[in-house]
């Protein structure tokens, strides 16, 4: 059985939240937490976090010994760049590689488990996850065809590229289309975590 990787960015400056969004509390847990949670839960043993280079209170936070960490000490670099440095932990050429957002702390672990068993079913396919018409992340991609970002300048150039191997999810879960960029975005993650777990 070929080895689940994912990869977490959480490298960004996070400038329209004004703080640190990942280490926001929801629940009796921070976002990053959530995060990280969600995809254990999910059977996923090997998870790397990107962070940038003022990102050890990210570290701290996620409380996760077992996950790998790396730096993207590139300032004001993109997605794809941290992409780039999280892969070099990867060593096996027969993986798949799911990229995770650290500001997407709603997502069902269950949601990850059909997207990783579906990757089983079509390996060579990438998926992504769709809600009520709506694409989301997190996104799985083969290692082969992940690779390309090496070249290229986004994952959207990989998924053009790559059109005729995908393979769009239908998922119940809204949390993959929600992730945190504004304190009003936070703030109506809050609200629907408070629906689902009212004494938490």
């Amino acid at each position: 059985m070929k080895s689940i990787y994912a990869i977490v960015l959480a490298a960004g400056k996070a400038s329209r939240m004004g703080e640190s969004k990942v280490i926001l509390p929801i629940g009796n847990k921070l976002v990053i937490q959530h995060c990280i949670d969600n995809l254990i839960n999910a059977g996923i043993n090997n998870i790397i976090l990107v962070i940038n280079d003022n990102g050890k209170d990210i570290v701290k936070a996620a409380g996760a010994p077992s996950v790998a960490v790396v730096i993207n000490n590139k300032k004001d670099s993109d997605m794809a760049e941290s992409v780039r440095t999280g892969m070099r932990l990867i060593k096996n050429n027969k993986a798949s590689v799911l990229i995770s957002l650290a500001d997407q702390p709603l997502i069902k672990s269950k949601t990850i488990k059909k997207i990783i068993n579906t990757s089983f079913l079509m390996p060579e396919k990438i998926i992504i996850p769709v809600y009520k018409n709506k694409k989301g992340h997190p996104t799985l991609f083969p290692i082969t065809l992940l690779k390309k970002i090496k070249q290229l300048n986004s994952l959207r150039d990989i998924i053009l590229i790559g059109k005729e191997n995908i393979c769009y999810l239908d998922v119940e879960d809204k949390g993959i289309i929600l992730d945190m960029d504004t304190p009003d975005d936070y703030n109506n993650i809050l609200r629907i975590y408070e629906e689902y777990h009212p004494s938490s």
